[in-house]
């Protein structure tokens, strides 16, 4: 079901992506088939590649790119209202009448 929370949640999800997701305890880049559904939300690409294979071990390089995080909190941002265009204008003691009247007059 697609609501307003959910939408919400996932551009939050997508904006707090966090690189050190993709890696394990053993400080190793994860496979994306191992990774939960919340991490792999915010890779856009990924590539993979053996770099060296014997019979001992074999080496592979992982690359990982994760959503714009910008764009998804400027979307938040806006929808929390912290981004304004107003302009708001300190008048003091004067009422909304005597401040028509200077302009007006």
């Amino acid at each position: 079901m697609v609501n307003s929370d959910n939408v919400l949640q996932e551009i939050a999800r997508l904006g707090f992506a966090n690189i050190k997701n993709v890696y394990g305890t053993d400080g190793k880049m994860i496979p994306p088939h191992k990774l939960p559904p919340q991490v792999t939300a915010s890779i856009v690409k990924f590539s993979e590649r053996v770099i060296k294979s014997d019979g001992n071990q074999t080496i592979i390089e992982r690359k990982y790119q994760l959503v714009d995080k910008r764009s998804s909190l400027e979307l938040l941002g806006k929808h929390l209202k912290l981004f304004s265009d107003k302009v708001e204008i300190e008048t003091g003691d004067i009422t909304l009448e005597e401040l028509i009247g200077t302009i007006t007059a």
